[in-house]
Parts: C-alpha cells; structure tokens; sequence
C-alpha cells in the first residue's frame, strides 16, 4: 500500500541548545506503529508517516501521532 508522504519534524532543544544525537520515538497511536530516530548535528529530526518501512500499518488523517524523547 503507498500512501502519500507526511513527514513530522522538529527540533530538540534543551535550556535553548540544540540536542544532537538525541533519540526521538514518533509512536501513532492509532495504528500502534512507532519508530525512532535521532537528532542530527542541528537538532533536527525528520520522519515519514508514509514510509511503510517504519509504518507499516500507514497513517489516516485524524490518526493521533506523540513524539517523545527520553534521552536529555
């Protein structure tokens, strides 16, 4: 199934510094699929909810996404 992307991103900041290499889990809690990636060397992460290879169930539209981090 191929859907359209959608892709979630951020940054992770911690007392305004930007966190590189920080673990970030982007869990749809609809589908129960979730994957974890990590921050780069600005703090930014990006995730496809369209990539069947990290969601493999997909996404629909009203499906309720948490992003969480627990490394900082």
């Amino acid at each position: 199934m191929s859907q359209n992307p959608f892709v979630i991103y951020g940054i992770v900041k911690r007392n305004g510094e930007k966190q590189i290499g920080v673990n970030v889990t982007i869990k749809n809690l609809t589908t129960n699929d979730s994957c974890t990636v990590q921050t780069d060397n600005e703090g930014e992460y990006a995730v496809d909810l369209g990539d069947i290879t990290k969601f493999p169930t997909g996404y629909s539209d009203g499906d309720k996404i948490e992003i969480t981090t627990l490394d900082i």
